[in-house]
């Protein structure tokens, strides 16, 4: 596999987990992304990020910020994120399970902008 493709496979897989449903949702994330062909790390904060704790949201917007993906992935939203990616030349996928139409765990969407 050439270097330019497999750079294209590397995403980085970002979730803020405070319940039972993020949890299923972020192992529902990682089922997606291995689906898909990528290769994720995956960034995991358990309490909202704050100023002068270390963080994985932190440390995420360092790799990104080094361009070590090709793009990130969520399954929430957060403010100012995709402005982040853009101003970076990197991609965001909104990974967003719709429960009230679908069965639970079924994908509604992907938004690779």
């Amino acid at each position: 596999m050439s270097d330019r493709r497999e750079a294209r496979r590397q995403v980085a897989l970002y979730a803020l987990v405070r319940s039972q449903r993020e949890r299923l949702l972020l192992s529902l994330s990682r089922s997606f992304c291995s689906s898909c062909g990528w290769v994720a790390t995956v960034y995991v904060d358990y309490k909202p990020p704050a100023p002068g704790r270390e963080s994985e949201w932190l440390r995420f917007l360092a790799d990104v910020a080094a361009h070590k993906f090709y793009a990130v992935c969520v399954f929430q939203q957060f403010p100012g994120l995709d402005e982040y990616c853009e101003r970076l030349g990197t991609h965001v996928a909104l990974i967003s399970p719709d429960t009230s139409s679908l069965p639970r765990g079924s994908w509604r969407s992907v938004k690779v902008g």
